[in-house]
């Protein structure tokens, strides 16, 4: 196989699923685009390898699978040590790898190879993924005691989760060459933590938004929401407000596109509180269609609890000009900018949410206004020209 211009991505999964799933489709593109040939290795099925995305079998018991996220499988490592040494790639760049990152990191075919790591989250250094308390504070991070003794977890996750840790930091600064930081959040975290070489780049939305957005003819006000239905995106906040908000709109739509663990809990809440046809459960939205949801909406909500590193989700709405109502946490505040294309509020905090959403349901000029400048914003600062630009520097700067 030629050594020219060969990139390798690598992911927990190779199949569209979510936001980060859109950056690296993104990237993908943009890479191919400047003539480099793209490889991929996931996990799950290796039966559905293609020519250029490698899947590499993972246990079909769970509780096996867990195991090897704490302790190193060889079977894995082996695996993946192959398939790069058979792509034979110029660069590596990891994306998520929560599923194995030991069997990964340990790899001896990246010690001879310029890696680049995305922080997607704050996966690598907590033992919640949360990057924050469970009241949606802010948190130090990185792995210790602290993690049980603040309720954020138990005794035994913890220690897990910090030995685990303690195994695979030392590869982390060896291996990697470069962390990609997709927010200014992620990036002090990861500094403040001696992740040194850490450089800043944002996000860029899908070319398709470019495109001006025709906002489909709606006959009832319609709210959207698109991303995992679990705790830490806040969804559990969100019907609670449309109670109150059909006081004032009675004939009030809130669509929930998206699928996870607290979907059944939703779906009976909205048969409680009285709201079934209030309540639009879409399942998920294939990323071809997300445009056209974008576009059949007056505002969009984004709920979250936990630190969100980025929300690409936003940028997209914002491109489509849905004024945006987002918790003040993690990286959302870099691209929603209150009272200038939606409202920031305070998570877990139902009346803040009640309000800034009758505020812009009742004022069509406000909405109008909000969503000109956030089109505008996202396509200064988030564009997807600039996002490859910046792809190309960052992985020419390692080749």
């Amino acid at each position: 196989m030629s050594l020219n211009k060969r990139i390798l991505l690598v992911n927990d999964h190779i199949q569209f699923g979510g936001g980060g799933d859109a950056v690296i489709g993104l990237e993908k593109r943009s890479l191919e685009e400047l003539g480099f040939q793209v490889y991929s290795i996931g996990f799950g099925d290796s039966s559905k390898s293609t020519e250029n995305n490698f899947i590499i079998d993972i246990p079909i018991n769970g509780i096996k699978e867990k195991l090897n996220k704490f302790l190193l499988s060889s079977k894995i490592e082996k695996e993946f040590t192959k398939l790069v040494n058979y792509i034979k790639p110029q660069l590596v760049h990891i994306h998520l790898v929560s599923k194995f990152p030991l069997s990964i990191y340990n790899s001896p075919a990246l010690k001879e190879l310029p890696v680049i790591q995305t922080l997607h989250g704050p996966n690598l250094f907590c033992a919640t993924s949360w990057g924050g308390l469970k009241n949606s504070a802010a948190c130090e991070m990185g792995i210790g005691s602290k993690c049980f003794t603040r309720g954020c977890t138990t005794l035994t996750n913890t220690a897990l989760y910090w030995q685990l840790q303690k195994r695979y930091w030392n590869s982390l600064l060896n291996v990697i060459d470069l962390f990609h930081c997709p927010s200014l959040n992620i990036f002090n975290t990861a500094k403040r933590l001696g992740l040194t070489k850490s450089k800043y780049i944002p996000l860029g939305i899908d070319e398709m938004f470019l495109d001006e957005p025709i906002k489909t003819h709606k006959e009832r006000p319609t709210l959207l929401y698109v991303g995992a239905i679990a705790e830490q995106k806040g969804v559990q906040f969100l019907l609670p407000a449309l109670s109150k908000v059909k006081e004032i709109f009675p004939d009030v739509l809130l669509k929930i596109a998206g699928r996870g663990s607290l979907l059944n809990t939703l779906k009976q809440q909205t048969k409680n509180l009285g709201l079934v046809e209030n309540v639009e459960f879409l399942g998920f939205v294939p990323h071809d269609k997300i445009r056209e949801f974008y576009l059949s909406g007056d505002v969009f909500l984004m709920p979250s609890i936990w630190q969100e590193q980025f929300g690409l989700v936003g940028p997209e709405a914002l491109a489509c000009k849905l004024p945006c109502i987002g918790s003040n946490v993690g990286g959302i505040p870099e691209w929603l900018r209150h009272n200038e294309n939606g409202y920031l509020i305070p998570p877990q905090e139902i009346d803040p949410l009640i309000n800034s959403i009758i505020s812009l349901l009742s004022d069509k000029q406000k909405r109008i206004a909000f969503g000109e400048n956030g089109r505008n914003m996202v396509l200064k600062e988030f564009n997807p020209i600039l996002y490859k630009r910046n792809i190309e520097e960052m992985i020419n700067s390692l080749l």
